[in-house]
């Protein structure tokens, strides 16, 4: 309440306000609980959003857990790699649906660029799409298509090793683990220079092109979900990272060729979780505000006159005065004094009796009756010192009316 002693609030509106309140804190609650799982992409795919064996989601959670600052991009990747940063493109095989634009118009001005090639293609679990359900070989022919398409001279071969490979690269401290490798034949050629190879082929290479040096990766198991837990595979990814990197800001995942292209836009993302949540509570805020806001539109209601006419305007006033003054109690003695001459008139007292012996006559006549001390025990409480409530008053004062209306007409 104001101090008029009207109401700011209705009673509906607070209880919609609170409602709302309690709302947006328990939505607030479970999107710091559960936002992190309801943000996820569902895919089965090689992206970055991927759990699946052949996803890349660990690598990411890696690089982030090193503080190595990382991008996923989903518009324009080679423009976010311009500054000298690396672009990844990993797997660019995709899901096999479609063409890709051509490795000019996906790198776009990015001088340093790390090409994984595609090995396994996947098939989503019906009964779970974030799981793979069937995993089978890319065909080398689609794999050497990759190649061309990055103009990169090479050839795939998949050996089977039965020993150690024997590892050879200066750059690289450690060596990988692969169950069954996919490796490289490089054409001779001054471009591409093998960084970690064994006899039967080249797993990480650099090719030097007019602008721009490619870091290429032939067996993607080295930096998916499930080899990179295996061996010294982490250690060997970032260190590839790292180097391929260089003085560069990022490393930019590319995540447009796999399918997830979103053009930004200011209206789209105030759509989109988790910022939907922000569109639905300033809605609801909105509504709440015109909602209470409905009855006030029209022409104004005429306020009440400062001053009413009446008798019920003087006697509220001059209680409202008489309360402010703190004379409550000297009002309630003169209460009684009313209430006790009107009982001398409705039983008229012996002649010769004055205003001080009253109330003792009173006292007498209504034991006379039976009435068991009242007027004495109205009189005590009246005449007690000391602050009281108000609450105390007016029950005290009910009393009196109460003792009087019995005096007068009876129980």
């Amino acid at each position: 309440m104001n101090d008029s002693g009207e109401e700011v609030f209705r009673r509906r509106a607070t209880v919609a306000l609170v409602a709302t309140a309690l709302l947006s804190f328990v939505v607030a609650l479970v999107f710091s609980l559960f936002g992190e799982e309801w943000g996820r992409v569902p895919t089965s795919t090689t992206a970055t959003y991927s759990r699946s064996a052949i996803g890349h989601a660990a690598l990411v959670g890696l690089l982030d857990a090193l503080d190595m600052h990382v991008v996923v991009s989903r518009f324009r990747s080679g423009g976010k790699a311009a500054t000298g940063s690396l672009l990844v493109l990993a797997e660019p095989l995709g899901d096999g649906e479609g063409e890709l634009r051509s490795f000019s118009a996906v790198a776009g001005p990015a001088r340093r660029v790390l090409l994984v090639l595609p090995k396994w293609r996947g098939e989503p679990d019906p009964r779970e799409p974030a799981y793979l359900g069937k995993v089978t070989l890319v065909a080398p022919e689609e794999v050497e298509e990759i190649l061309e398409w990055a103009g990169v001279p090479a050839q795939v071969v998949r050996p089977v090793l039965l020993e150690a490979p024997g590892w050879k690269g200066e750059a690289f401290l450690d060596a990988p683990t692969l169950g069954t490798p996919q490796l490289l034949r490089l054409s001779a050629s001054e471009r591409a220079t093998p960084l970690l190879a064994c006899d039967s082929g080249v797993l990480i290479a650099r090719v030097t092109l007019p602008g721009r040096e490619i870091h290429l990766l032939s067996d993607p198991d080295l930096l998916s979900n499930h080899g990179l837990g295996r061996g010294r595979n982490a250690s060997l990814a970032v260190d590839l990272l790292t180097r391929a990197r260089g003085d560069g800001e990022a490393i930019v995942f590319d995540e447009a060729m796999h399918g997830f292209e979103l053009r930004p836009s200011l209206w789209g993302e105030l759509f989109r979780f988790p910022l939907v949540l922000v569109m639905m509570h300033a809605v609801a805020v909105l509504l709440l505000l015109l909602w209470a806001t409905m009855g006030r539109f029209g022409r104004p209601r005429p306020l009440p006159p400062r001053y009413e006419a009446g008798n019920r305007f003087l006697i509220e006033n001059t209680a409202a005065l008489l309360r402010f003054g703190g004379h409550s109690t000297h009002v309630l003695g003169r209460y009684l004094q009313t209430a006790m001459q009107e009982a001398a008139q409705a039983t008229p007292p012996p002649g010769g009796i004055g205003p001080q012996e009253l109330p003792r006559w009173l006292e007498e006549v209504e034991r006379a009756r039976g009435g068991g001390g009242r007027l004495a025990a109205l009189r005590s409480e009246v005449g007690a010192r000391g602050p009281r409530r108000d609450a105390d008053l007016l029950r005290l004062a009910g009393r009196i009316h109460r003792w009087r209306e019995e005096w007068t007409h009876g129980t």
